[in-house]
């Protein structure tokens, strides 16, 4: 048992995705390379159940990291005591030993279905196998012949609504009274979202399906998380390399990637709230923002050569250190891999002394928040929940008009005609629950 004592019986339903006959496609898929291996075995086979579940393993695996990347990549591949892999997501009827399992991944590997310690990850082995496997083209074309695609489709809304992450990193899924609001409108997020085609040219489906995450406690964190997350908010000149689909689009680096996005054939406009940590924590303490500049990532120029707007990424990624209770934030900032242009800056000697220089620069302009910074309870979870409030109900809105809306933390998709009325929204229910009005900017 858990240290929050689940009872099963209150439980979401599961993460597992059940391995039944209405599978048809992942059940067709496993028949054929069933035979391929029959014919490739110079042994009897004595449990063809088994080795049949094995193959399916392997292919759910994919199909369910398909579901959740956009790609055809798996996770790291450990069998546990029952015979399945680990982390697993799914029940399957047969347990499978290592031996069979390892028979079956060695003839993906022979026939080229799979290529091992591709892509990212490290190169651990299990049983001298490497845990991070990859897909190839041939896998993928037998994913497009059997539709196993569809087929996993028709289970992933049996993901789990609500997930509680202890203190140790693990996700358990957790079924409480109290989250009685959340889960009613997990349930009327998913209807309404299975109604209307949501479309990206990085993904083959977007996935009308929502999850809230939650950690410590019930009351930290709570930010909700949907597949259109993984779309890549900005063009990079590495975003080819991961999806080659964008090529035809000409993107400039620093072109939105999310813009393409489209909601029912229609384009879709992006709205969020600016600075919304700072902003937030500001009018939680009951203080209205003290400066003029509407920014509070925006602090006098620290280093000569680079601009303003890479100066502000590297203030904004500072102060979540500061708000997530890092024993040194300086160490925090020199450690991301988020500073862009100015990663170089911070590296080397003297990295943590300069890290330093913007850590004090922020203290000194947002004194009035410095009991917040570096708690040993961080306000960042507290912050991400009163988010994740905030967000629900600016999504439950539209809702109820049957129109979709995706949360994205602290901004929203939806289709271009509602982005005023969004803007709106967003700006009521924040001032709901603060008594300050935000200031919300539309990206597109």
């Amino acid at each position: 048992m858990s240290k929050w004592n689940r009872d099963p019986s209150k439980e979401v339903p599961s993460l597992k995705l059940w391995l039944t006959s209405n599978d048809s496609g992942v059940h067709n898929a496993t028949e054929y390379l069933y035979s391929a291996f029959l014919s490739e075995s110079d042994k009897p086979i004595r449990k063809p159940l088994v080795y049949k579940s094995a193959i399916s393993v392997l292919l759910l695996n994919f199909a369910t990291s398909r579901s959740s990347q956009g790609k055809l990549i798996t996770k790291k591949i450990k069998l546990s005591k029952s015979g399945f892999p680990s982390p697993y997501h799914y029940i399957n009827p047969h347990k499978i030993g290592k031996t069979i399992f390892f028979l079956v991944y060695d003839f993906f590997l022979s026939l080229g279905y799979m290529n091992e310690a591709l892509g990212s990850g490290s190169s651990k082995t299990y049983a001298g196998k490497l845990t991070n496997i990859q897909s190839t083209v041939s896998m993928i074309k037998i994913f497009n012949k059997y539709s196993i695609e569809q087929s996993v489709v028709d289970n992933y809304s049996k993901q789990p609504a609500i997930t509680l992450k202890d203190i140790n990193g693990k996700f358990d899924p957790c079924g409480f009274r109290e989250l009685k609001p959340t889960k009613s409108f997990i349930e009327r997020f998913v209807n309404v979202a299975s109604k209307n085609t949501i479309e990206h040219p990085c993904f083959v489906t977007i996935y009308p399906h929502i999850t809230r995450k939650f950690k410590p406690n019930l009351r930290s964190h709570g930010r909700f998380y949907g597949q259109w997350q993984l779309i890549p908010s900005k063009f990079k000149a590495s975003t080819l390399n991961e999806y080659p689909s964008l090529k035809k689009y000409n993107l400039k680096v620093g072109d939105s990637v999310r813009k393409l996005t489209t909601i029912n054939g229609k384009e879709i406009a992006e709205v969020d709230y600016k600075a919304c940590f700072p902003f937030m924590l500001y009018h939680k303490l009951g203080l209205d923002y003290p400066y003029d500049d509407n920014d509070p990532y925006q602090i006098k120029c620290l280093f000569d050569g680079f601009s303003e707007k890479a100066q502000r990424s590297v203030t904004k990624i500072a102060f979540q250190c500061l708000l997530n209770g890092k024993s040194s934030p300086e160490k925090a900032l020199v450690k991301s891999n988020k500073l862009g242009v100015m990663q170089g800056l911070f590296t080397g000697k003297g990295s943590e002394q300069k890290a330093k220089v913007v850590i004090e620069a922020i203290e000194i302009k947002h004194s009035l928040l410095q009991k917040a910074f570096n708690q040993k309870n961080p306000v960042g979870f507290e912050l991400m929940y009163l988010e994740s409030i905030i967000a629900m109900r600016v999504v439950s809105h539209f809702l109820e008009k049957q129109v979709i809306c995706l949360p994205i933390h602290d901004s929203f998709l939806i289709e271009a005609q509602y982005a005023e009325e969004l803007e709106l929204i967003m700006k009521n229910k924040y001032h709901d629950k603060l008594n300050f009005y935000p200031v919300v900017k539309r990206d597109y």
